[in-house]
Parts: structure tokens; sequence; C-alpha cells
């Protein structure tokens, strides 16, 4: 479970280390990218890998959108006016999730095998071992991209500071829209 919650973690993480805020609307970005799972894999009936990619693709949109129209005119603004922002987005979404897809606990079925890896006396089943794996692999994917990509360069100089950043070449404005969509990705 810690695995599934590194990849929480790391939407967190993503949006801070780009932007240098916290971003308080990445817990409902989470349940809005698990209720658009669901509704691919439980309404729509969509085949497993192409639902996932499809919910990727629509969070990211989502995310776009939310960067574009909401956070792109607060480039240059306090650090308390993005932080008090994320926590509007997080009612706002929060509250778009319940007017959609209701309050009603919604199963997503069973994509994993019913089998479980006996490691001693500990039984993990397997949606937890590829949850665990895949927050891992995460983990190490994005350390490398911060560390030697342009775009993970760039996503730091924005976050120690805007204004040198921008005078060195780099796009701000391209830094928050690719961590926000990143971070909703992730989440």
């Amino acid at each position: 479970i810690g695995g599934l919650y590194a990849m929480i973690a790391l939407g967190f993480v993503l949006f801070y280390k780009a932007t240098g805020v916290l971003n308080f609307a990445q817990g409902p970005m989470v349940v809005l990218g698990a209720f658009i799972a669901w509704t691919t894999l439980s309404l729509w009936k969509i085949p497993f890998l192409i639902a996932i990619l499809l919910t990727f693709l629509i969070v990211c949109v989502l995310a776009f959108i939310i960067e574009r129209v909401i956070l792109r005119p607060l480039i240059g603004k306090s650090v308390i006016a993005i932080i008090m922002v994320t926590l509007g987005l997080y009612y706002i979404l929060e509250g778009a999730i319940h007017i959609i897809w209701g309050s009603d606990v919604k199963m997503i079925p069973k994509v994993f095998p019913k089998i479980s890896l006996l490691l001693g006396p500990v039984v993990v089943p397997t949606s937890y071992l590829w949850g665990f794996i895949g927050g891992v692999t995460a983990v190490i994917v994005f350390a490398l991209f911060f560390q030697f990509s342009r775009t993970g360069i760039a996503m730091r100089a924005v976050a120690e500071n805007q204004q040198t950043a921008l005078s060195m070449g780099v796009s701000v404005k391209m830094v928050v829209m690719v961590s926000w969509a990143i971070s909703a990705m992730v989440a």
C-alpha cells in the first residue's frame, strides 16, 4: 500500500519541485482519476490498458484546462495566492466529483489475477504488488527526469526562482503547465 501512497506523494512533489508551491488540489485529482478509470472500465466496458491510457489522456486534458484558465494568470503572483487557489480547486473538484458520480462507493472491476504472493507469513495481493512496483518505478523515473532531462532541470530552476529562470530563457508558463499535467496524470 505504501507504493500507492508514494504515487500520491509524487504528485505533490512534482508540482512543488516545479513551482515551489504545495498543491492542495492533488487529493481530489487522485479521486478524479479513480472515478474516470471506474467510468472507462465499468460503464464504458473498455479493456484495461486502453481504459488506463484514456484515463491518463482525460486527466491530462483536464489538467491543461485547469492550468490555462486558473493557474496561468497567477504566474509571478505571491505563493500564498497560488496556495489559496489550489485550496479552492480542492473544493471545486470535490464538489464536481460528488455532482457527477455521487457519494456512493464504486468498485473498479478486478483486472489482476486473484492470486497472491506469499512472503513468509505475509500475503500480498497482486493488485498491491503492481501498485508497489508502479510506485517504485515512478519514483525512480521522476528522480532521473528531474536530474537529467532539460524539462526536469527547467522545473527545478522555476521552483528555485521564477524570475531568474525566466531570464535564462526558461518558459515558466510551459513548466507550470507540464508540471500540473504530470502531477495530475500521476494522481
